[in-house]
């Protein structure tokens, strides 16, 4: 479903807030760091960064987390298949993780991502390394919101999606 809505951006806001309870995530601090949206959830103690990719059509994780969480995380019963950019089709295992964020779990199914390389994104001060990737599954199942020209997002909390 697409909607369109016409206005100040301001009252779309205000209208989008009264009917759902939601979540602002304002964008421009991660884009100031590498010029793409990543949000932060935790692990436990662990911090882990998840590019924002509104044309993934999955979620991903690096292999590596799932290994290191490996009580918490649950192999499910079905592979995804992904054409890779090798021109070859692959599976890759799904599994069900849940992370944190502002106080609200978040129980998501995400692919394996096996090049741990691939999310490494070199900084002046360092390497920032991204964790995975929120696609469309995780924007859908949150109603999430996009208002580019604040960038901001806002989505809607576990109980309420």
């Amino acid at each position: 479903t697409v909607r369109v809505w016409f206005g100040n951006l301001q009252q779309i806001k205000l209208r989008t807030m009264e009917q759902n309870a939601l979540i602002k995530v304002d964008l421009k601090e991660s884009l100031s760091h590498l010029g793409i949206p990543f949000m932060e959830f935790h692990k436990g103690d662990r911090t882990l960064r998840f590019l924002l990719d509104t044309g993934a059509s999955m979620n991903f994780i690096k292999k590596e987390i799932l290994e290191e969480y490996s009580a918490d995380a649950e192999m499910l019963p079905y592979k995804s298949e992904y054409f890779g950019i090798d021109n070859v089709n692959h599976q890759a295992d799904m599994y069900s993780f849940t992370v944190e964020s502002c106080g609200f779990k978040y129980k998501e199914e995400f692919q394996t991502m096996h090049d741990s390389n691939a999310l490494i994104f070199p900084l002046e001060d360092g390497d920032l390394v991204v964790h995975g990737i929120l696609g469309t599954p995780f924007f859908k199942k949150y109603k999430a919101c996009f208002f580019y020209d604040e960038m901001e997002m806002y989505f809607s909390v576990p109980d309420a999606a």
